[in-house]
């Protein structure tokens, strides 16, 4: 048989992902793969991107996996509390990034899904281009001074 496999474009959209996901997980047919494409993540998915290319990039290694790391998630974490959600706060859209990130952590553990990081890491310096020069500019315009260090070196490299 021929492998299949299901791609799932997103867009801040971890409110119709799941209804989604949840309907893919149903299927009596379970030889497939559902292959998820966030397109435009503020949520340290390109950190765990990088961290994955910098182990030497094995194929099959998953976000999942990479979070269950409680380095990892920490880090991420501390990431996200310092250097974008202040940026969120300053324009009036803290909570809704704080909920952003909470599904986007429960769509990465969900056990019926494999994110692939090599996946993830596909036009990665495009990717961290447009997201994150794009968030250090939006914090610049709200007035925000604050020091973003991991978002401006994840732009040199």
């Amino acid at each position: 048989m021929v492998p299949i496999t299901i791609g799932v474009p997103v867009y801040n959209g971890g409110d119709l992902l799941d209804e989604s996901l949840a309907c893919l997980a149903r299927q009596t047919f379970r030889d497939f793969k559902v292959l998820v494409f966030d397109n435009a993540s503020t949520d340290g998915t390109a950190e765990i991107a990088e961290g994955w290319a910098a182990r030497g990039g094995a194929r099959s290694e998953t976000v999942r996996a990479l979070l269950a790391d409680a380095a990892v998630l920490a880090g991420l974490n501390d990431l996200y509390d310092r250097e974008v959600l202040p940026v969120f706060d300053a324009i009036g859209m803290g909570e809704q990034a704080r909920a952003y990130r909470k599904s986007v952590i429960e769509r990465f553990r969900n056990p019926f899904l494999d994110h692939y990081l090599a996946d993830i890491f596909t036009n990665h310096a495009a990717k961290k281009q447009r997201r994150f020069a794009g968030l250090i500019a939006l914090g610049a315009q709200a007035g925000l001074a604050i020091a973003q260090p991991r978002l401006w070196a994840a732009l040199a490299h």
